[in-house]
């Protein structure tokens, strides 16, 4: 399993992996998944991290990307499974583009999960456009309703938040600018599951320099029940990187390797 503990990533710091002859940067957690639950008035939490050596290069289509290829289990230090996550990915395009999609199902309590994708470098760019999308799908597993709920950590209350010119430093991730907070018309309920989609629409202007993107989910979700994730942050994206990922978070559809 692509684990990677708190104590190596901050011995790491904040460096950036470079593959051989590319033009961006990936950070050294690619991907990761916290999960937080209240059990017997004490707070209980778990971490999933994937380190970025896992992840896999293809220098056609200058893409990095990583696919978890197993359920995991979010169990705390006190032995607790908080929630399970039954997929994830993430993908980066130097153009530069960010996906992440995530599948999680939480335990028995009420489950907070923040979801966050690679850190993604390149070389400055000034005054460009950039573009946010995702879809958010929950289920009820337990016949007594689903809801996701947002958590209040990103702008207008949205449970993703797409963010550019970050420190880049260890556990400090989503702490740049906001080009956009998506899904902000949470707690979404529904007796069964749903399914919404938010954007930004068309390309937005970014001002000034830009040298980094990342994305990430910050959520909670009723008991036992299965909340899923896609996004997709462009900014400026050639034809190639819009047609590989064809406007959407195809991450989950790149193949295993």
């Amino acid at each position: 399993m692509a684990f990677v503990s708190k104590a190596v990533v901050a011995s790491a710091a904040a460096v950036l992996l470079s593959a051989a002859g590319a033009s961006a940067s990936v950070s050294q957690v690619c991907f990761s998944v916290r999960a937080s639950s209240m059990i017997d008035g004490v707070l209980q939490t778990a971490t999933f991290e994937v380190d970025s050596s896992q992840m896999y290069y293809d220098e056609v289509s200058q893409t990095y990307g990583w696919d978890l290829q197993s359920p995991f289990e979010l169990r705390s230090s006190q032995g607790t499974v908080l929630g399970t996550l039954t997929s994830g990915s993430v993908l980066a395009i130097e153009d530069p583009v960010v996906a992440v999609n995530f599948s999680v199902q939480s335990g028995a309590v009420m489950t907070s999960f923040a979801v966050t994708s690679t850190l993604l470098g390149f070389a400055t760019l000034n005054s460009v456009d950039a573009l946010a999308t995702g879809t958010l799908v929950a289920d009820d597993r337990n016949g007594n309703g689903v809801t996701v709920s947002p958590l209040g950590v990103f702008p207008s209350n949205g449970i993703y938040v797409a963010k550019y010119n970050n420190s880049g430093l260890p556990f400090q991730d989503l702490d740049g600018a906001t080009f956009a907070s998506l899904f902000t018309a949470g707690p979404y309920s529904n007796a069964v599951g749903f399914n919404v989609a938010d954007g930004t629409g068309p390309f937005q202007p970014i001002p000034g320099n830009i040298s980094n993107i990342q994305g990430g989910f910050s959520f909670a979700l009723t008991a036992g029940d299965i909340a899923s994730g896609t996004s997709t942050f462009f900014v400026t994206p050639a034809p190639g990187a819009a047609a590989l990922l064809g406007l959407a978070g195809l991450v989950a559809t790149r193949r295993r390797r």
